[in-house]
């Protein structure tokens, strides 16, 4: 990746840096969409592999068996985890992305609670004070 960045840093056929902005972000994210597909592929085999000594080892009850089989499942269990890991990332950030926009009614309603929670004026020597300067302090 630091290659590809020396390589458009120092390619003077551009003009513009927004221009060597933007190829870099085309590279960075076929960079990131090889990588991500190629990890995934090796999550995929690992888990039909783990799958498979499973069902081996419930094929062939044995003591020693079972001990394996239970390493197994625990492995089989985190991958699980990670994958659900990295779920809740993506919804995460879509939520951040779109957003849920407070409404009007929301926003009114905050404001009137707001509003209801502040001391608009303050008994001093049995004297009401109105003063914000005063009450603040």
């Amino acid at each position: 990746m630091r290659e590809k960045i020396n390589e458009i840093r120092n390619d003077d056929s551009f003009k513009k840096h927004i221009s060597k902005w933007e190829l870099l972000k085309f590279k960075i994210r076929e960079f990131t969409i090889k990588f991500s597909k190629k990890l995934n592929r090796k999550r995929r085999e690992y888990e039909s592999h783990l799958l498979r000594e499973i069902s081996q080892c419930c094929t062939k009850p044995e003591l020693n068996d079972q001990e394996k089989n239970r390493v197994i499942e625990v492995k089989l269990d985190d991958l699980y985890l990670e994958r659900a890991q990295g779920t809740f990332v993506r919804s995460r950030e879509k939520w951040t992305e779109a957003g849920e926009k407070n409404t009007l009614s929301f926003n009114n309603l905050k404001k009137s609670r707001q509003q209801k929670k502040s001391i608009l004026s303050l008994m001093i020597n049995m004297v009401e004070n109105k003063d914000l300067n005063c009450i603040e302090n």
